[in-house]
């Protein structure tokens, strides 16, 4: 149970790096406007 649990923190953070990427690709392509 502890080592799913730990996966599911893993991948949640993954989750939020891509959200943030994703946001900051958006910013990127802004600028370049």
């Amino acid at each position: 149970i502890h080592y799913l649990n730990l996966k599911a923190k893993i991948s949640k953070k993954e989750n939020l790096d891509l959200i943030i990427q994703t946001i900051q690709k958006g910013i990127d392509a802004r600028k370049s406007l």
